[in-house]
């Protein structure tokens, strides 16, 4: 990430298997200046380094082991001085950052709960102050980039377009498509032995996934769980009594596996 004047460059060197380090260096390469080190268990991310415009602070993404594991955004003082960590929430992932031209804040494609998966935008105060989600959808966003007056910004948009197809004694030409939601994460599926679907999804556009069954040809759907959180990963027993899968429901975060009635009920 380069200095304001684009006379400096900073960046992520690992300078072992334990230690990484932030430096700048002159745009000639020249000039070299270690500026800080960290040690595990937190390492520097070069997924996400980004100089302030005002030219006082280096911003970068940090992992820190744990458990779990997770990211966070560090300031590094160009004059000097501790490094302190801006956001006191827990991320997945923080893929890449850039300042908002007034040095307010951040603008950072990442991934806030344990157990979620969408790389969504966020605001990251320089006070510290919890982050806000700028993207609010179903779609995923990769790398980040801002006009000179902050007013726009440009990134890739991914968008998930997943269905449930039958193929009917392996034809291609006889495949025919059983679900039609855009928006919804099927991932996982599973057959039960009367020929019926199971499988997760989030039908009704939200942040949560429930598991759902189907009949063989596409008809009858049927929601399964209504809890907060993730219900995913079904299986159904062999004699067709009960889906076992995982859930989330208990605190948002931790996925535990639990047993259910075909029809949904008795989950334990």
């Amino acid at each position: 990430s380069f200095s304001p004047d684009g006379k400096q460059f900073a960046f992520i060197r690992w300078l072992s298997d334990e230690q990484s380090a932030l430096f700048i260096a002159n745009s000639d390469g020249g000039g070299e200046q270690l500026l800080a080190t960290r040690n595990n268990p937190e390492t520097f991310s070069g997924s996400g380094v980004s100089w302030s415009p005002d030219g006082k602070f280096i911003a970068n993404s940090v992992w820190v082991k744990g458990e779990p594991d997770f990211m966070s955004i560090a300031l590094t003082p160009i004059e000097g001085g501790e490094a302190k960590l801006i956001s006191g929430q827990k991320w997945r992932l923080i893929e890449q950052i850039k300042w908002m031209p007034d040095s307010s804040g951040l603008l950072g494609v990442a991934v806030s709960e344990i157990g979620e998966s969408l790389q969504q935008i966020w605001f990251f105060p320089a006070s510290g102050e919890d982050a806000r989600r700028i993207t609010t959808d179903l779609n995923q966003y990769s790398g980040i980039s801002l006009t000179a007056d902050g007013e726009q910004l440009l990134t890739i948009n991914w968008q998930n377009r997943e269905n449930i197809w039958t193929l009917p004694g392996g034809k291609s030409e006889e495949a025919r498509m059983l679900s039609n939601n855009i928006h919804a994460r099927y991932r996982v599926i599973a057959l039960a032995p009367d020929g019926r679907i199971v499988f997760p999804s989030n039908e009704d556009a939200g942040d949560h996934r429930d598991i759902w069954i189907i009949n063989p040809d596409g008809t009858g759907a049927k929601q399964l769980t209504s809890n907060a959180g993730g219900n995913i990963l079904p299986c159904v027993t062999g004699d067709g009594r009960y889906i076992v899968f995982a859930s989330n429901r208990a605190d948002m975060k931790t996925y535990h596996i639990w047993r259910m009635n075909m029809d949904g009920s008795e989950p334990v």
